[in-house]
């Protein structure tokens, strides 16, 4: 007997996370690879946080459900100081562990269809189905940078006679994108004439690169504009599970079904964790800043190096990203010099097993099967001793990438050895073979 809901049969767990511990047990064996399949924080936890979990520890009363009030309060000056809007208030406010349960639990319990950009973060979609909804794709496109347009949306939009609602990622999971004021507006004429729900996930927000500026859907979509964010990235706590969701006043119907669901579910967030994030966001604020900035510059140096790197070769286009630990890069003009592979997922093998780089195919992003895209995620350096470099006055650099982000930079040379220059030389017999050995 089969006990899965037939809507559930096809689902499995966490593609990123089931992908990563495969690679760790490999790597735990002995095995050399370059791990560049998921995207988790390379830097420390910084030492007053830690320390101030420590202090709370003792706090194992239940709180409320949506959050203790000196989270959410904290979470409200952070967000009107960066974004300038003031529309929420601490009764938009609700606190999960993790922003993914409080993704998953709003697309459970809305009444319409989910809309979601291809490509996009792995989990949306299932979370979709474990919702009991069908995921509809808008493609982007590479020429676009990887951003949905008001057109495209309109379209798909027109499609459905459902309510609705967009789930996006701005900063963008998985290709670093972000969107600009520009396009926001455009996009949200497109959201008002078919009265959207908007949710948007800012969980990289606050890792924005020196020279790009963020800005909020919030800001332009204000009346149905649901923002999710956390603390796993920016603050490196992603095994603390802590994350928030703000709710505009005419969503407060929806909001309430969210807070009902979270009670009926994971109770409440971690109390310790929610009173020692609160204490360091409002007592620490210096601190805060100087780490973020920090983390953000050392990113996107070992982003502009990955990208420069890929892009040096032949018949890989790749986007600069903006923000985060990712990179999209778009492999299609090399199908010509390489026919005995057929899918993304063929080509992410073929780097796996000839140059020891792991990448998550396309395909896994909401992406065709047969389309040559993948992510990369550069975070597989030492953060803490990058940092401490940085502080101690290492210009950001090439040579900053090859001292201090030792695995990044062997992965670069390694495609560019082993695979890519063997392209270019047109000396693809080994690989070719490879993918043709006979079976016995």
């Amino acid at each position: 007997m089969n006990y899965v809901k037939s809507s559930l049969r096809l689902s499995g767990p966490a593609s990123n996370l089931q992908l990563n511990e495969a690679l760790k047990r490999r790597q735990a064996a002995g095995e050399t690879l370059h791990h560049m399949a998921f995207g988790q924080s390379p830097f420390p936890v910084p030492d007053t946080l830690a320390e101030l979990l420590g202090s709370h520890a003792p706090q194992a009363a239940y709180l409320g459900v949506s959050g203790c009030h000196q989270l959410k309060r904290q979470v409200l000056a952070a967000n009107q100081a960066r974004e300038g809007y003031d529309h929420f208030d601490e009764s938009s406010v609700v606190i999960g562990p993790g922003s993914k349960q409080i993704l998953w639990l709003t697309m459970l319990c809305f009444e319409g269809d989910i809309f979601l950009p291809s490509p996009s973060w792995t989990t949306y979609r299932p979370q979709a189905l474990l919702a009991g909804k069908e995921a509809l794709p808008v493609t982007s496109h590479f020429e676009g940078g990887w951003k949905l347009t008001a057109p495209s949306l309109d379209e798909a939009f027109a499609r459905s006679a459902n309510q609705k609602m967009l789930v996006i990622c701005n900063p963008d999971n998985p290709t670093g994108a972000l969107y600009t004021p520009e396009e926001m507006r455009s996009i949200s004429e497109v959201l008002e004439k078919h009265k959207v729900v908007l949710m948007t996930d800012e969980i990289y927000s606050q890792l924005t690169y020196p020279g790009y500026q963020f800005h909020s859907f919030a800001q332009f979509y204000p009346q149905r504009t649901i923002v999710t964010s956390g603390f796993s990235k920016w603050l490196s706590i992603g095994g603390w599970r802590l994350g928030y969701g703000l709710f505009p006043a005419g969503l407060a119907p929806l909001l309430d079904a969210v807070v009902s669901a979270c009670s009926q579910s994971h109770s409440l967030a971690s109390v310790p964790v929610q009173l020692s994030v609160a204490e360091y966001l409002g007592s620490h604020a210096g601190d805060v800043g100087r780490y973020t900035e920090g983390c953000a510059r050392i990113l996107k140096c070992v982003a502009d190096f990955v990208q420069k790197e890929l892009t040096s070769v032949k018949g890989i286009k790749c986007h600069k990203s903006h923000s985060g630990y990712y990179l999209f890069p778009d492999f299609n003009d090399l199908k010509p010099s390489l026919p005995q592979l057929k899918t993304g997922q063929d080509l992410c093998d073929f780097l796996l097993a000839e140059t020891r780089v792991a990448i998550m195919p396309g395909s896994e992003f909401l992406r065709s099967h047969h389309d040559w895209s993948g992510r990369l995620c550069y975070v597989n350096f030492d953060g803490g001793k990058a940092l401490q470099a940085l502080e101690s006055g290492a210009e950001l650099n090439d040579e900053f990438v090859r001292i201090y982000c030792p695995d990044v930079y062997a992965a670069m040379n390694s495609i560019k050895k082993r695979f890519w220059e063997s392209t270019n030389s047109k000396k693809l017999l080994p690989f070719l073979l490879f993918f043709n050995k006979p079976t016995s």
